[in-house]
């Protein structure tokens, strides 16, 4: 693979992994449950080794063989995750409504909970010689990722992966664009009219759990909570309109993925070479993506039409302005008016 086609199989990966989480991540932040992602990229590691577990069993029974598990395991870890998700879901639900605790309360017990179980279950499947490395964790491996390829192809399976969740997810959100409107910016008022919202509620969990651990091994978890959260909070500043937030939301993942490698490529070393470090070849591309879009989000958060702060401050700012500072009039006529 040339030097090319490795950078556009990167570019590509990291750009689809960020556009199908932002899918489901705009109806987290306007839920105001964005604290939810966090947590199920925490709790989809007891689902993944769980799953795992199983599947090794079953492997070591017969009942597979190796090329099956090469087929089989993928799909173990993705179902895996997606039950742990809903279970996350519906626990932190029953314990803050049995408990009388805030629902960040429950979720802060239950995900803890989950992920330590995880990290416990992981420990003792050492004799499975499971190892997980703590960067590939973090930031990914969409440099290796882009050279794993179907055979026959020529496309990275990652490619793959990531297309499909992206074209799942938005023909989810095709489907269900009514009821996941309705009830993410009324749920009161969706459940009064008849719409089962605790369906929608696990529903979008589900989305969530299986995009999370789909994309997991390729881009990392800091860039699939980022991309989850950071896409949808900063397009949230540009527009009011549901339809537009989701298309400007995908539209800021693939953009972040894009500068984000070529960041990585050749403003990282030259901002090391300015500081004396000239050792610095290049970045790891999954973080420099959660840099551009953080970078996208300041900028949003500061000039944004829908509510970005200099701009608020620059529009109050004009408000009470008299047209004419020498006119004394106007300024009687202004001051009368806030006083008013």
């Amino acid at each position: 693979m040339t030097w090319l086609a490795l950078d556009t199989s990167m570019t590509l990966i990291t750009a689809l992994a960020g556009m199908a989480c932002a899918v489901p991540g705009v109806f987290l932040v306007l839920r105001r449950q964005s604290l939810m992602g966090d947590a199920l990229s925490h709790t989809a590691l007891l689902g993944v080794v769980g799953a795992y577990w199983l599947t090794a069993r079953i492997f070591a029974a017969g009942w597979i063989d190796s090329a099956q598990w090469e087929t089989v395991l993928p799909i173990a870890l993705t179902i895996g995750a997606a039950v742990v998700g809903v279970a996350t879901a519906v626990l932190t639900e029953w314990v803050s409504r049995a408990g009388g605790v805030e629902e960040s309360a429950g979720l802060g017990v239950i995900f803890t909970t989950a992920f330590a179980l995880g990290l416990l279950l992981l420990v003792l499947m050492d004799d499975q010689r499971v190892h997980i490395d703590p960067d590939h964790v973090l930031f990914g491996q969409v440099e290796t990722a882009a050279l794993h390829v179907l055979p026959g192809t020529g496309t990275p399976r990652a490619v793959i992966w990531g297309g499909t969740l992206l074209l799942i997810n938005s023909l989810l959100v095709c489907l269900a664009y009514k009821e996941l409107r309705f009830a993410a910016f009324d749920a009161q008022a969706a459940a009064a009219a008849g719409l089962n919202v605790r369906l929608i509620y696990y529903g979008l969990m589900l989305m969530t759990s299986v995009t999370l651990v789909a994309v997991f091994e390729a881009v990392g978890s800091i860039l699939a909570i980022a991309m989850l959260i950071v896409p949808a909070v900063t397009a949230r500043f540009l527009t009011s309109r549901l339809s537009r937030l989701i298309m400007i939301a995908v539209a800021i993942a693939a953009a972040s993925a894009v500068i984000g490698h070529a960041c990585s490529i050749y403003c990282v070393p030259w901002l090391a070479r300015l500081i004396g470090l000239d050792g610095v070849r290049e970045a790891n591309t999954a973080g420099m993506t959660a840099v551009v879009a953080g970078a996208a989000f300041t900028a949003a958060f500061l000039f944004g039409p829908e509510g970005g702060t200099l701009r608020n401050l620059w529009s109050s700012r004009r408000r009470f302005e008299p047209q004419n500072a020498e006119d004394p009039n106007a300024i009687l006529a202004q001051q009368s008016a806030e006083i008013k």
